[in-house]
């Protein structure tokens, strides 16, 4: 049986089988070219240099104290306030509780329908 599907592999490479042509006992083993390689390295080459450059700060030490009042906002905490204070308003904003009916939802759909 098994040399059958060895010598009829070399004639049909890709048989129809019910499921999964890449997995399961009788899978077919896709072949890795030198593109594929270079590709992988590609790949691996662009993640490491992005993890080195979100490893390193951006600003250092010193340009990180005065770089808010080089953008022209003088009072880091009265930003952060600020934007605090908003996002608790918006938490806090009554929901509309009434109840909904398709009627209402779908009366934008009536706007041409006439009587005669």
């Amino acid at each position: 049986m098994r040399l059958t599907r060895v010598v009829f592999g070399f004639y049909k490479r890709y048989k129809k089988v019910p499921g999964l042509l890449y997995a399961g006992k009788n899978k077919i083993i896709p072949k890795i070219y030198p593109q594929h390689k270079e590709r992988a390295l590609k790949w691996f080459l662009i993640n490491e240099e992005n993890e080195r450059i979100l490893s390193e700060p951006y600003l250092t030490e010193k340009e990180d104290e005065g770089h808010m009042e080089a953008l022209g906002f003088t009072n880091e905490a009265r930003i952060l306030e600020a934007v605090e204070k908003d996002a608790i308003e918006r938490w806090n904003k009554p929901k509309d509780r009434r109840i909904h009916y398709l009627e209402e939802h779908y009366k934008h759909l009536n706007t041409r329908k006439s009587w005669e």
